[in-house]
């Protein structure tokens, strides 16, 4: 694809953030709209995590953009840093294509290592057979025990939601290969539920809510894992009127993983 006659990207930034991590990641998405917007595929493919490339070779990610593309051409672009959370940022791209009027968007979800910013995953682009960094099952588990362990403590539940109080006992929708021996948290016991089709438990225990673990992602040594507190019907009193869910990034060290800091919320 022809380099584009007329690029133009605006950064607006929508926080406040520690000067290097924010000017790193602002240079990191000019040069990812830059590359989007000249069809540099092999440039784009390069900014990801090694996890994605070992996992995703180049001409699978190439074909990718190429039927993105649909044969046409961006004439102009513009790009929003929107937000650096713990080891991970966020950015939208909006490329224009020549002879159209809206714009088309692109996410994008960065990840912070020792050698700067790197791609986790684009929006519009790629799809969920795209997946990586989830063929460990151990570490899988290690990494969802260490984020239970977090999530259930009084500053990790406040992360969450303020104002909540631990249930009696903790039910936990685990949608990887059930462990042999179940979570532990101490002083509650801990149920384990299986997801049906529709990603919703069978059945859930007399709880105000659940813990579900709808992401787990192995980045080296370090790994995402996306944990929600959903309200059941048991939710009498409203302690948690809707679901509530954050990024938590680990760093394993040795044999343990342990947490280091959240990332976005919702």
């Amino acid at each position: 694809m022809a380099t584009v006659a007329l690029l133009v990207v605006t950064v607006m930034p929508a926080f406040t953030a520690p000067p290097k991590e924010y000017y790193q990641l602002t240079q990191r998405t000019q040069e990812f709209t830059r590359a989007l917007a000249a069809g540099n595929s092999w440039q784009i493919y390069h900014m990801f995590v090694p996890q994605f490339r070992q996992e995703n070779s180049f001409l699978r990610f190439d074909s990718a953009l190429t039927i993105w593309y649909a044969g046409r051409r961006i004439g102009r672009a513009r790009s929003m840093l929107v937000e650096i959370q713990g080891l991970g940022g966020h950015a939208s791209t909006w490329p224009v294509f020549e002879g159209e009027d809206d714009y088309s968007y692109v996410y994008q979800n960065w990840f912070y290592t020792p050698d700067g910013w790197h791609l986790v995953w684009l929006s519009n682009i790629l799809d969920q057979s795209f997946q990586y960094g989830q063929g460990d099952t151990a570490a899988i588990e290690a990494v969802g025990r260490a984020a239970l362990n977090y999530i259930t403590t009084a500053s990790g539940l406040a992360e969450l939601r303020r104002g909540l109080v631990l249930p009696d006992t903790l039910a936990v929708l685990w949608s990887w290969r059930m462990p042999a021996e179940p979570f532990r948290v101490p002083g509650r016991p801990v149920v384990m539920l299986r997801p049906n089709r529709a990603g919703k438990p069978d059945s859930v225990p007399h709880v105000a809510y659940y813990f579900r673990f709808s992401s787990i992602r192995l980045l080296g040594d370090f790994a995402t894992c996306a944990v929600d507190l959903v309200p059941t019907r048991y939710n009498r009193f409203a302690t948690l009127k809707r679901t509530h869910g954050a990024l938590l990034y680990f760093e394993r060290r040795g044999t343990v993983w342990q947490f280091n800091s959240i990332g976005k919320k919702w």
